[in-house]
C-alpha cells in the first residue's frame, strides 16, 4: 500500500508519527473532523449572505463570502492532509492494522467513522490492485481516461445528436478551453477570488480518483467532471462492479462543484465558451456583480436570445448540474440551503431529491426561497432532461414513442403526453410523468408552450390576473382560467391551440385542474374515494354526484363544464367511445363550437352508431340538457335573448341552492320562441327541441323533476323505455299530479308547433312528407294539416295514417294542441270559456264551449272551429269526446246491416262516416250531432269559396275530371266513381244552392274568409254511402 500511495506521501506519513498515535488510541473519528469544519464554515458563509432579489438576481457580500469559502477549503484541506497522513500510517503498522477482534469491536462500537475508515482501509489493498491494474493498460488507458470530461457532458445531455459538433468543438481539449484569465475578457477581475481548478487529488478523493480516473491531469475540473460521470453510473446502475465513490468524495465534489458555479474563474470551459455572449448580454457589474449571477443571466438569455453553440452547450450542462443539485445552482444554493438542512435532513443529493423535497414543503419556505425554487422549474420546463427523476422514468418510452422528436421547447414531453394513454407505456413513466402534469397545471410558466405564445395574449387579456412573471407561483392558476374563458379573443393561433391542449388535459384527469382539484380536494376524498385517477372517472363521479358536492366544488365544477362544452376533444369520455363514428359521421367536421358533438347527436339514431358511443352521446346530452350554459352553439346564439326575455328564469332554481338553471331558462327560451329575433337562436332553440323531444323524459329537466314521481306510482313496469313512460303518463293523464300534468301539457304544446318535434309523425310519415309536403313550412301545423289533407291518398301509408289520427284524436281532446286554433281563438276563449277545462284538460271541454257559442266567434275563430270540428268528423274515432253526441247515428245511419264495417286505423274511421253525417238527413241526427255537422259544414261552405254561382260551377267540373282515387282503408276501387270529403260537400252545397234559393240566405249568414283547401276525391265499391 506505501509504494502506491508513493514516496513523497509515505514520508510524510513516517515524520507524521502523532497521528499513528491517535489511530492507535481509537482516535480515528477524527478523520471525519475536516468535513464537519468545512461544513460549519459554508454555513457560516451562507448565513452572512444576503437576500438575493429575484428580478435583479443579485447577490451582496461576495467579498465577504470569498474569504470564508477560501478559508473553509484551506481549514478542509489542511486537516484532510492529517487524515492522509495518519491513514497512511495507521495502513504502514501491521500490528495496528491488525488488530484483534475485540479491539475492532470496541472501535466500532465507540465510533461509527472510526468503524467507516477501519472498513475503508480494510478494502485498501482491494482499490490499490485495481488502480495498478488499471495502470497497467498503458497509453489506451490514458486515451480513455483523457475524454472523461466530453464522456460526461455527452452523458449528462443524453442527446447525442443535439449540438455535437459544438460539444466536441469546446471539449476536444480540456486544457485548451480554458486559456487564460486575462483572455476571459469581463471575467477577468474575477479570478482574484479563485481557490482552486479541480478536486485535491491528494484529498478525500485520493483512492476514487485512482481507481476510477487513473492518468486524468487535475485542473479545469476535468477530475470532479470524471468523478461525478461514475457517480452518475453508479446512480443508474451502469457501473460495472467494483468499490463505489466514497462517501467523503462525494461530498467533497459536491462542495467543489457548487463553489464552481459560484466562480466562472473556476470554470473556464463555460467562461470561455460563453465569452461572447457574456460580453454582449451580460457585462454589467452592477446587475452582475458576481460570477454566479452570470450564470444566472446566461440561462435567462438562453430562454429568449440566440447563443452561440458552444455556450448553449455549456449552460446545458450547468443545468443538468443544477437539475440533479440545487447546490450547483448559486441562487438556489444561497437562499435555500438553510431550508434543505431544516427541512430535508436525510435525504441524499442527487436527481432533483432535494429540490423535490423542497417542493413538498413549500409552505414551509421563506419567500426568496420559493422564488427561486419557482424560478429554476420554470427555467426547466423547455427540457425534460431537465427533469432527472421524469428523464430517467421515462426514458425507455422516449425511445420507443418519440425517438425522432428533438429535445428542447417542450418537443418530447407533447410527443409522450400524446402517447400516455397507450398500453405500452410503462407505468413508471406514467406517475412520474403525470405527476409533471399535475404540477404544470398550477402556474401557465410552468407551460413553455403557453408561456412562449401567449405571452402577448395574456398581457392584453389576462393582464390584472398575471402577475410580475418573475414572482412566485400563483396555485390558483388563475391566468390559465382566463386564457379558457376568452379563448375565442386570442389572437396568437399558436396560443388558442396551446389553450386547446391545456383544457383537452384537464377534461382528462382532474388532477391536471389545479382550481378545481382544489376546490374539490374534500369531495374527491370522500364522495369519490374509491374512483381511480385518469380517464375522466373522477370528473365524471363529481358530476354524477352534483347534489352531494359542497357548494365551492359544484360551483368549480360547474364552470369547468361550461368552459368544456365547446369542443369534443375537451368531453374524454364521449370522444374515446366515438372515435370510430367521428371518422365515419364526422370526418369533414371542424373542431370548435361544438361542431363535432353536435354531429354526434344528429346521427344518435343511425345504426352505423355503436352502443358505447350512443350511450355517451345520450349522457352528455342529458347533462347538457340541465342549463343552457352547457349546450355551448344555443348559449352563445341566445345570450342576447335570453337578457332581454328570459333573464330572471333561472332565478327560482338559484333559491334552491343549483348552480344549475335545471332547464328553466331553455324552457323560457321555447315558450318565447315567437318573440325572438335572433334567426340563429330560433335554429338552435328548434335543435334542442327536437333533440328533447325524442328523449323528453331524460332531456325536458322540468318535465322529468315534476314526474318523476308520477312515473315511479302510474307507470313502475316501463323501465327506462322514455318513449314508452310517455305514452303511459298520457294515457293516465287524468291521475296525474297537478305539476306533471302542468308540464306535459307545456311539452305536448310546444310539441305540435313544429312536426319537426314529434318524432312518431317525423318516424311513421318521413316518406310522405317528402312526397305530398316537401314544400310546406314544418312550423304552426302546416305540415300536420297537409297530411291530413292528403288522408286518403294512394301514397299515404297505413302507419302514418295511423300516427296522424292518434295526433288528431289529442287535438279533438285539447283545443291547445291545434297551434291555429289556439292563436286565433285565444280571445274568443277568455271571452266564452274561460277556466271551462280547469282540471279536464284532454276531455274537449273548451271545445265543445265553442261549439256552443260558435255564433259569437270572431269569424277567424269560427273558421278554426269549424276545421278542427270538420276533421274530427272526418277521421272519425268511436267514444271521442268531442264526437261523442253522433255516435248513435253512426250506428243507425252510417252502418248498413249486413254490409262490412269500415277498416280502423288506430280507431279511425277515414272519410267514410263523416261524409255520411254531413249528407245525412237532420231528423236522423240528435241536436247535438246536428250542431256539430253545422259547424262543419260552416267550415266546407268557405272551403268552397262561399255562395258564388260560378266559383261552385267551376268547382264542379274540375270534379268530374278528376281521376278515381283510393279507398280510406287504402284498398283499390274498381267501379263506380264515388266523391267524398270536402269536394263531395262543395259539390252537394252546389246542388242545394242551385234547387234551393232559400238557403242563400242561411249559408250566407255563416259566411266568413278562411284559408284554402285540396279536393279529394274518392271512388267506393257498390253499396257503400
Amino acid at each position: 500500500m506505501d509504494a502506491a500511495l508513493g514516496e513523497s506521501e509515505t514520508a510524510t506519513a513516517v515524520t507524521r508519527s502523532v497521528a499513528k498515535k491517535a489511530a492507535d488510541e481509537g482516535a480515528a473519528s477524527e478523520n471525519d473532523e475536516p468535513a464537519a469544519d468545512a461544513a460549519a464554515a459554508d454555513e457560516e458563509v451562507d448565513a452572512s449572505a444576503e437576500t438575493i432579489s429575484p428580478k435583479k438576481r443579485t447577490v451582496s457580500g461576495g467579498a465577504t463570502k470569498a474569504v470564508a469559502a477560501d478559508a473553509a477549503a484551506a481549514d478542509a484541506a489542511a486537516a484532510d492532509e492529517d487524515a492522509e497522513v495518519a491513514e497512511a500510517a495507521s495502513a504502514a503498522d501491521a500490528d495496528v492494522a491488525t488488530k484483534g477482534e475485540d479491539g475492532e469491536g470496541k472501535a466500532a462500537d465507540s465510533d461509527p467513522a472510526a468503524a467507516d475508515a477501519a472498513e475503508s482501509d480494510a478494502d485498501a489493498d482491494a482499490v490499490d490492485a485495481a488502480a495498478d491494474s488499471a495502470a497497467k493498460d498503458g497509453a489506451a488507458a490514458k486515451a480513455a481516461t483523457a475524454n472523461t470530461a466530453a464522456d460526461a457532458a455527452a452523458e449528462a445531455s443524453a442527446d447525442p445528436g443535439s449540438d455535437a459538433a459544438a460539444d466536441a468543438a469546446a471539449k476536444e481539449k480540456p486544457s485548451s478551453a480554458a486559456g487564460s484569465v486575462s483572455d476571459a475578457g469581463p471575467l477577468a477581475w474575477r479570478s482574484a477570488n479563485m481557490s482552486r481548478e479541480d478536486v485535491d487529488p491528494k484529498g478525500p478523493c485520493r483512492r476514487d480518483i485512482k481507481l476510477h480516473c487513473q492518468g486524468v491531469e487535475p485542473g479545469n475540473a476535468v477530475l470532479s467532471l470524471c468523478l461525478t460521470f461514475h457517480i452518475k453510473n453508479e446512480n443508474s446502475g451502469n457501473e460495472l462492479g467494483g468499490p463505489k465513490i466514497s462517501k467523503k468524495c462525494k461530498k467533497d465534489i459536491r462542495a467543489f462543484r457548487a463553489e464552481m458555479y459560484k466562480d466562472l474563474a473556476m470554470d473556464k470551459a463555460l467562461a470561455t465558451a460563453c465569452k461572447a455572449d457574456i460580453t454582449k448580454f451580460c457585462d454589467d457589474d452592477f446587475l452582475y456583480p458576481e460570477p454566479g449571477n452570470i450564470v444566472a443571466c446566461l440561462r435567462e438569455v438562453n430562454q429568449v436570445e440566440k447563443m452561440a453553440d458552444a455556450c448553449r452547450t455549456e449552460i446545458l450542462r450547468a443545468q443538468l448540474d443544477a437539475a440533479e443539485d440545487f447546490k450547483m445552482d448559486p441562487q438556489l444554493n444561497d437562499l435555500c440551503s438553510a431550508e434543505a438542512d431544516r427541512l430535508c435532513q436525510g435525504v441524499e443529493p442527487g436527481e432533483g431529491r432535494i429540490q423535490e423535497c423542497l417542493r413538498e414543503h413549500r409552505g414551509k419556505l421563506a419567500w426568496e426561497c420559493q422564488a427561486e425554487l419557482f424560478r429554476q422549474e420554470v427555467e426547466n420546463a423547455d427540457d425534460i432532461r431537465l427533469n432527472v427523476r421524469l428523464f430517467q422514468a421515462c426514458l425507455n418510452d422516449q425511445r420507443r414513442f418519440c425517438a425522432d422528436v428533438k429535445y428542447g421547447d417542450a418537443r418530447v414531453k407533447d410527443c409522450l403526453e400524446d402517447h400516455h394513454l397507450d398500453a405500452e407505456f410503462s407505468p413508471s413513466c406514467k406517475t412520474e410523468f403525470e405527476k409533471m402534469m399535475a404540477r404544470r397545471a398550477t402556474d401557465f410558466r410552468l407551460d413553455s408552450t403557453l408561456r412562449k405564445y401567449c405571452k402577448a395574449d395574456i398581457a392584453e387579456i389576462c393582464y390584472p390576473d398575471a402577475e410580475d412573471i418573475s414572482d412566485v407561483a400563483n396555485f390558483d392558476a388563475k391566468v390559465i382560467e382566463c386564457l379558457q374563458d376568452y379563448r375565442d379573443e386570442l389572437k396568437d393561433p399558436k396560443c388558442k391551440a396551446s389553450v386547446h391542449r391545456l383544457t383537452q388535459r384537464a377534461a382528462e384527469d382532474i388532477r391536471f385542474d389545479r382550481p378545481l382539484a382544489d376546490a374539490c380536494h374534500e369531495d374527491r376524498t370522500t364522495i369519490c374515494r374509491d374512483v381511480p385517477d385518469g380517464m375522466a372517472q373522477v370528473f365524471l363521479c363529481l358530476q354524477d354526484n352534483m347534489g352531494k358536492l359542497k357548494e365551492s366544488c359544484r360551483t368549480a365544477l360547474f364552470e369547468q363544464l361550461v368552459r368544456m362544452a365547446e369542443d369534443i376533444d375537451f368531453k374524454f369520455p364521449m370522444k374515446r367511445a366515438c372515435s370510430s363514428e367521428l371518422q365515419k359521421f364526422c370526418k369533414d367536421i371542424p373542431h370548435g363550437h361544438a361542431a363535432r358533438v353536435k354531429c354526434l347527436q344528429e346521427n344518435i339514431d343511425s345504426s352505423d352508431m355503436g352502443e358505447e358511443c350512443r350511450k355517451e352521446v345520450k349522457r352528455d346530452m342529458a347533462r347538457s340538457a340541465g342549463d343552457y350554459r352547457l349546450n355551448y352553439r344555443l348559449h352563445r346564439a341566445c345570450l342576447p335573448e335570453i337578457q332581454k326575455h328570459c333573464s330572471h328564469a333561472c332565478d327560482a332554481a338559484s333559491v334552491n341552492g343549483s348552480v344549475t338553471c335545471a332547464g328553466t331558462v331553455v324552457k323560457c327560451l321555447q315558450e318565447q320562441q315567437d318573440q325572438i329575433e335572433s334567426e340563429s337562436c330560433k335554429q338552435e332553440i328548434t335543435a334542442f327541441s327536437i333533440l328533447e323531444a325524442k328523449d323528453p323524459l331524460s332531456l325536458d329537466v322540468p318535465l322529468q323533476a315534476a314526474c318523476k314521481g308520477d312515473l315511479g306510482a302510474l307507470c313502475p313496469d316501463v323501465g327506462r323505455d322514455h318513449g314508452r313512460s310517455l305514452t303511459c303518463l298520457r294515457s293516465k293523464r287524468d291521475k296525474l299530479s297537478a305539476a306533471c300534468k302542468k308540464e306535459e301539457m307545456r311539452f305536448s304544446v310546444m310539441e305540435a308547433s313544429d312536426i319537426r318535434i314529434t318524432p312518431s309523425l317525423m318516424n311513421g310519415c318521413g316518406q310522405e312528407l317528402q312526397s305530398f309536403c316537401r314544400d310546406v313550412p314544418p312550423t304552426e301545423g302546416h305540415a300536420f294539416k297537409c297530411l291530413q289533407e292528403h288522408l286518403g291518398d294512394v301514397g299515404m301509408g297505413a302507419a302514418c295514417k295511423g300516427e296522424v289520427n292518434l295526433q288528431e284524436a289529442r287535438q279533438a281532446g285539447n283545443y291547445r294542441l291545434d297551434v291555429r286554433m289556439r292563436k286565433e281563438c285565444e280571445g274568443d276563449v277568455k271571452q266564452h270559456c274561460d277556466g271551462a277545462d280547469e282540471g279536464k284538460e284532454g276531455h274537449a271541454v273548451v271545445l265543445k264551449c265553442m261549439v256552443d257559442n260558435f255564433k259569437s266567434l270572431a269569424p277567424t275563430c269560427q273558421s278554426e272551429v269549424a276545421y278542427v270540428v270538420r276533421m274530427a268528423l272526418f277521421q272519425y274515432h268511436h267514444g271521442a269526446e268531442l264526437t261523442a253526441p253522433c255516435d248513435a247515428a253512426v250506428d243507425e245511419v252510417c252502418t248498413s246491416t249486413g254490409s262490412a264495417k269500415p277498416k280502423e286505423i288506430n280507431g279511425a274511421v277515414i272519410g267514410v262516416y263523416g261524409q255520411c253525417l254531413l249528407s245525412a238527413k237532420p231528423d236522423k241526427l240528435s241536436e247535438d250531432c246536428r250542431g256539430l255537422v253545422k259547424v262543419a259544414a260552416k267550415e266546407g261552405a268557405h272551403l268552397a269559396g262561399g255562395l258564388d254561382q260560378a266559383k261552385l260551377d267551376e268547382a264542379l267540373a274540375k270534379l268530374k275530371e278528376l281521376p278515381a282515387g283510393a279507398a280510406a282503408d287504402g284498398s283499390a276501387r274498381k267501379s263506380t266513381l264515388v266523391i267524398s270529403g270536402w269536394l263531395a260537400f262543395a259539390a252537394l252545397l252546389a246542388v242545394v244552392v242551385v234547387a234551393v234559393a232559400a238557403g242563400f240566405g242561411i249559408y250566407h249568414k255563416y259566411f266568413s274568409p278562411t284559408r284554402n283547401y285540396t279536393l279529394v276525391v274518392k271512388s267506393a265499391p257498390p253499396g257503400t254511402v
